[in-house]
């Protein structure tokens, strides 16, 4: 038979590089709570895989783990580092990592299907690699908490300026430091608060 379904021991810590690299009839995953490492390309290419459980003990995903995946939302408190491309071309729809304090050089890059991002107050401008949103053009609402927010890379996101209907939510007693460069050059609606939702 072709494998769906994968429930992931107990006693693991880590998936492997490759693990699951291209296996189009995986659908969903069970990771337990054990799990800290997702490495590189571990589910890259499964076309159909819809439905994970990322446990609060996961802290790295690795490069292109999930690229190319049907995941719709990703939400995690404990996850610190996104890989290189680790969700390229995924159908997400929402990200929201609520510790993340490295997202890598194309993670999120040609997901046609993202609306809404969160930045938390653990991530620095700095730490959003280039490309990281370029090609998501169905951005509404990205919510930014960097207290901190110094320039960001011009090709982190790919809207642009009048053409842009995504609004960007900052803190209100740092929106002066958002309302310049190059977050003001992507994002022509910037407001002082926080997404809730719609």
């Amino acid at each position: 038979g072709r494998l769906t379904f994968v429930n992931i021991p107990n006693s693991v810590t880590t998936i492997y590089a490759y693990a699951f690299k291209e296996c189009s009839s995986l659908t969903s995953v069970y990771i337990p709570n054990t799990v800290n490492f997702i490495d590189k390309y571990a589910f890259q290419g499964c076309g159909n895989l819809s439905e994970i459980s990322l446990p609060s003990s996961l802290t790295t995903i690795g490069d292109y783990a999930f690229s190319g995946t049907k995941l719709s939302a990703l939400r995690s408190a404990s996850i610190k580092t996104i890989g290189v491309g680790a969700f390229s071309g995924s159908k997400v729809t929402e990200v929201r990592l609520d510790s993340v304090e490295t997202i890598g050089e194309n993670a999120f890059q040609n997901c046609g299907s993202l609306q809404t991002v969160w930045l938390p107050s653990t991530l620095a401008s700095s730490s959003i690699g280039a490309k990281a949103f370029d090609g998501c053009n169905n951005i509404r609402h990205v919510n930014s908490k960097i207290a901190t927010p110094s320039d960001i890379g011009d090709d982190v996101f790919s809207v642009s300026g009048t053409t842009n209907t995504a609004t960007l939510f900052v803190p209100a007693d740092v929106y002066e430091r958002y309302n310049i460069g190059r977050w003001k050059n992507k994002f022509a609606n910037i407001v002082k608060g926080e997404f809730i939702g719609e």
